[in-house]
């Protein structure tokens, strides 16, 4: 996109950021804490400084908010612009990562493109990510036979964030991650079940933050 041609002013990036925030199912409050900032960071109050002047987002704070949801650089600029909204999952471009992908790295990432059984999501032009058919009513009620997840292996997660987890052994599931140390990882149900689990590093081929769900 011609940088010239973009009109780049107050209100569209902070609608930008309010659609990303609303498309990963957070408020803005959330959004700011998952980046590791204050939670009132992008409270409207902070908007506008008290003599009315406009607040801007710094860079530092924009580039977390990338990192944290998986988008990307262009999918900010095509909401600045207007032109490009979030696109709603159901036009193709992320593939499903398949039962019996037995091979290290879980999905594919070589450059073929999606098969037509894929779903959009903003962020693809960078983040890694996939999409995931339910299968089970194992993290019932929070997920259930079905549903779609849209999870990143670039997406940065931390104590309690949902994740799916694949293992040496090639099974996929889902878990809230609970911490990690130089041996292990400890995970717990995603629903509100406390009992814990540990994993061997060694067993644990990737962790994908669940990004969305489509509910």
């Amino acid at each position: 996109m011609d940088a010239s041609a973009m009109d780049l002013n107050h209100e569209r990036l902070w609608a930008a950021i309010d659609a990303i925030a609303e498309h990963n199912g957070l408020s803005v409050s959330a959004l700011a804490r998952r980046a590791g900032l204050s939670s009132t960071a992008f409270n409207r109050s902070k908007r506008v400084t008290a003599d009315g002047r406009p607040r801007w987002p710094s860079t530092e704070s924009i580039a977390k908010i990338l990192a944290t949801t998986g988008a990307d650089l262009d999918d900010l600029v095509h909401l600045i612009a207007g032109s490009q909204p979030i696109p709603e999952p159901g036009r193709p471009c992320l593939p499903f990562l398949e039962p019996g992908f037995g091979e290290a790295g879980g999905f594919a990432e070589d450059e073929a493109p999606p098969g037509p059984d894929a779903v959009h999501f903003p962020g693809s032009g960078m983040a890694r990510l996939f999409a995931f058919a339910v299968r089970d009513e194992a993290a019932a009620p929070l997920y259930r036979r079905g549903d779609v997840l849209i999870a990143s292996t670039s997406a940065r997660f931390g104590r309690g964030d949902r994740v799916l987890v694949r293992t040496s052994d090639g099974a996929v599931a889902i878990r809230r991650f609970e911490g990690r140390n130089s041996r292990s990882c400890a995970f717990a149900a995603p629903t509100g079940r406390r009992r814990r689990m540990r994993l061997a590093n060694a067993d644990v081929i990737w962790i994908a933050r669940i990004l969305w769900a489509s509910q």
